[in-house]
């Protein structure tokens, strides 16, 4: 089942289409596991909050444990509404940088809690192909991409998904 990729993204459809694609190619997955929650990425906390811990569950027991999932890519994407949308922001390079603060935030803090998550379902006896991958997952590790639906000119007023490019958080 190595076949499988993971994308941790917002539910806003227009941006759906550009951030599958990416997954595929970046990850180079045939299928996508698509967990997504209204601002996903801006829900990571330390203290965390029932819809993340939600989502990471689900991550873990599905993608991770049934579907052998290695290969996760976490996206932001421009104008975001749980943001207030590009209006809110004094500028394009504010709110860019909001956007990577976002895809640090994410990156310090979800490889711990996708490894708690992955010590809780193992606590209960998961049944053995999802305990078998989780073990594997536990052994081997996690690869865990960030980007951003960047517009490739900050200047242009609603840009829309084919007007951005994915910048890559390093």
């Amino acid at each position: 089942m190595g076949h499988y990729g993971a994308v941790i993204a917002c539910v806003d459809g227009k941006w759906l289409p550009a951030t599958i694609k990416l997954a595929k190619s970046l990850l180079s997955k045939s299928a996508i596991d698509l967990h997504s929650r209204p601002g996903s990425v801006r829900r990571f906390r330390p203290s965390g909050c029932a819809v993340t811990e939600e989502m990471i569950s689900d991550l873990v027991f599905v993608s991770c444990g049934l579907h052998a999932v290695k290969d996760i890519l976490v996206v932001k994407h421009w104008d975001c509404g749980d943001h207030g949308g590009s209006a809110s922001f004094s500028s394009p390079e504010e709110e860019l940088e909001i956007y990577l603060g976002d895809l640090r935030r994410s990156k310090e803090i979800l490889p711990g809690m996708i490894n708690a998550t992955i010590v809780k379902v193992m606590a209960v006896e998961p049944p053995e192909p999802v305990a078998v991958n989780l073990q594997t997952l536990l052994e081997q590790g996690l690869r865990v991409r960030y980007a951003v639906f960047c517009p490739k000119d900050l200047q242009s007023p609603s840009p829309q998904p084919e007007d951005c490019y994915p910048l890559m958080l390093k």
